[in-house]
């Protein structure tokens, strides 16, 4: 019915504590909605304690050739703690089966940093 199409409310501080560093959390954005980018690097700064924007959250816009950037940005961050964010993942089709790879390395990393959280935008298919 109607309330399965209802948006919930956004709570970024629960997406962050209730996964762990081995679970992406996945926005599903609306066509003609906004990008949670934003929301989620001053999210970022102020759950994390950190100053600066890039400190806090690494964006990289998936599109053509992007790919390798968005997986050594993963790797990096996975070590450090950091936050990424991969935004627009529905513009990256191509590269699917290896964000599905990249998450189960994450998943079977014995050096991840309990920290680390991967964001995800896509628009819905």
């Amino acid at each position: 019915g109607d309330s399965i199409l209802k948006p919930l409310p956004l709570d970024l501080r629960a997406a962050a504590e209730s996964g762990d560093e081995t679970t992406p959390i996945l926005f599903l954005l609306s066509a003609n909605g906004g990008d949670p980018v934003s929301l989620v690097t001053t999210f970022a700064k102020r759950y994390r304690q950190i100053k600066k924007d890039a400190d806090a959250l690494k964006v990289v816009s998936l599109g053509q050739g992007q790919g390798p950037i968005a997986e050594r940005t993963v790797k990096d961050c996975l070590m450090s703690g950091s936050w990424v964010l991969l935004q627009n993942c529905h513009l990256a089709v191509s590269w699917l089966p290896s964000l599905a790879r990249l998450i189960e390395f994450i998943r079977s990393s014995e050096r991840r940093h309990p920290s680390f959280r991967l964001w995800l935008t896509r628009l819905p298919s």
